[in-house]
């Protein structure tokens, strides 16, 4: 940044460039804004100060490794790798000769998080060459930043969006009422039927549904949301990742991550390119907790990753919902315990949307309960590989019957989340409908 900030003000692209640089930063090392906000007393100042302040503030020793927060996505999750260490690279690869014996080798060299944290923060803000970015990028400057992520104690300094009229749909956000629901990886057929209930029933009053993309009820929650936002023109779901903008993660979700691009919003806070890792997902959850007016737990252990994001929302303000499970199951755990400290009780859509004044009639133009869109797209490949498999497998089960997600779940042998966000993506291809808590194929329709 050419000149002294505290002698001048700086100009708008200096405070945008120094933005996307504290973005950068801030993918590659965790607490980048927290230790900023610190030492500096704001984000505005971090925007407006000079390089050299930015660097005396974080050109610290780290001492242990990330905190409690910060150390993993929660027991439950079933996103554990291990942390690289500063100066780590790749482990060597095994090989098998002709004769079955393992041999080494060469090693894949990568740089660590750490490594690309140095060398960012040696570069500066003047090595941003904005030309070679997405449009799709808003910082913390500019008039599309949503004004919920305002009151963070650690903003993040830019969002990648993609997906539906990207950026511009951003300020949708600030016109719905926006509703967070997680929940469990690795649910129970009740925890997934829940959740597709819950989502859909809040998109079809025009609440947009907001998520992590993660496996499990994350999933589920965003299929759901999808399957009603055909023929409408604004996002449904917004998914928010922990990870970069253009990284699929899992791949096994491949399939909504095109789904979601169709018809709502992919956000993170982390530069393109940049890969998942165990500590960007808590940074994640309070992203979602920031963008969301309220906060439904669904399903989850006591060490669930979804109370990180019950804990952002209860320190910022936003209401907290959780659903009641059965009583000494090891997923009701994390619920119960919410309740128990006070959350609020959601048994359907319409206790969270009588929370927020939001009638059960709908901006989409359906009521709650309503059945889906009848002018429904055709089979457009979204489900692909191994959620293709399954979708075949739903739709042989289908074929003159109507079965329950817990059913289909049985007889196919797939887990009840998975085949829960199968079935609302075949809702979106038109190819299955689902009412009163049973799913059936629609005549004419094959996978």
């Amino acid at each position: 940044m050419a000149g002294d900030p505290r002698a001048r003000t700086p100009t708008a692209a200096e405070r945008r460039a120094r933005c996307l640089w504290l973005a950068q930063l801030a993918s590659y090392r965790s607490g980048v804004i927290a230790r900023l906000v610190d030492v500096l007393g704001s984000i505005d100042a971090a925007v407006s100060c000079a390089e050299t302040d930015i660097r005396r503030a974080l050109t610290v020793s780290r001492r242990g490794k990330l905190g409690a927060r910060g150390e993993s996505g929660g027991e439950e999750d079933g996103y554990q790798p291990r942390l690289a260490l500063e100066g780590e690279v790749a482990p060597r690869r095994r090989h098998e000769d002709k004769r079955g014996r393992g041999r080494d080798a060469a090693p894949v060299e990568r740089m660590t998080d750490e490594a690309e944290f140095a060398a960012l923060l040696a570069a500066g803000d003047q090595a941003i060459d904005e030309a070679t970015l997405s449009a799709s990028v808003v910082t913390w400057c500019d008039e599309l930043y949503p004004p919920a992520l305002l009151g963070l104690y650690d903003p993040p300094p830019a969002l990648f969006v993609g997906g539906c009229c990207a950026p511009a749909s951003l300020a949708i956000l600030d016109e719905r009422p926006v509703v967070a629901v997680v929940g469990s990886r690795s649910p129970s057929p009740y925890g997934a039927e829940m959740t597709a209930a819950l989502a859909r029933d809040l998109a079809r009053a025009g609440a947009i549904v907001v998520s992590g993309m993660a496996l499990g009820l994350d999933a589920t929650a965003h299929a759901a949301a999808v399957a009603e936002a055909e023929g409408v023109l604004t996002p449904a779901t917004v998914g928010v990742l922990g990870c970069g903008v253009d990284v699929v993660y899992p791949r096994s979700n491949e399939w909504l991550f095109a789904a979601v691009r169709r018809c709502g919003l992919l956000v993170s806070e982390f530069w393109f390119g940049v890969p998942a890792r165990a500590w960007r997902f808590p940074a994640r959850n309070r992203v979602i907790a920031g963008l969301a007016a309220a906060v439904v737990i669904v399903e989850g252990s006591e060490r669930s990753g979804s109370l990180i994001t019950a804990d952002y929302a209860l320190e910022i303000g936003r209401d907290v919902f959780a659903v009641p499970g059965e009583a000494g199951r090891r997923l009701s755990a994390g619920p119960h315990k919410l309740l128990r400290q006070g959350a609020a009780l959601c048994e359907s859509a319409g206790d969270v949307l009588a929370a927020l004044s939001v009638g059960m009639s709908g901006t989409l133009g359906r009521q709650v309960g309503a059945a889906p869109n009848a002018a429904a797209p055709t089979r457009t490949g979204l489900l692909a590989g191994a959620a293709g498999r399954v979708a075949e497998a739903i739709v042989a089960e289908l074929d003159g019957a109507e079965r329950t997600i817990d059913e289909l779940a049985a007889r196919t042998g797939s887990p009840s989340a998975e085949v829960a966000a199968v079935v609302s993506a075949l809702e979106v291809e038109g190819i299955v409908s689902v009412g009163a808590g049973r799913c059936r194929l629609r005549r004419g329709s094959s996978p």
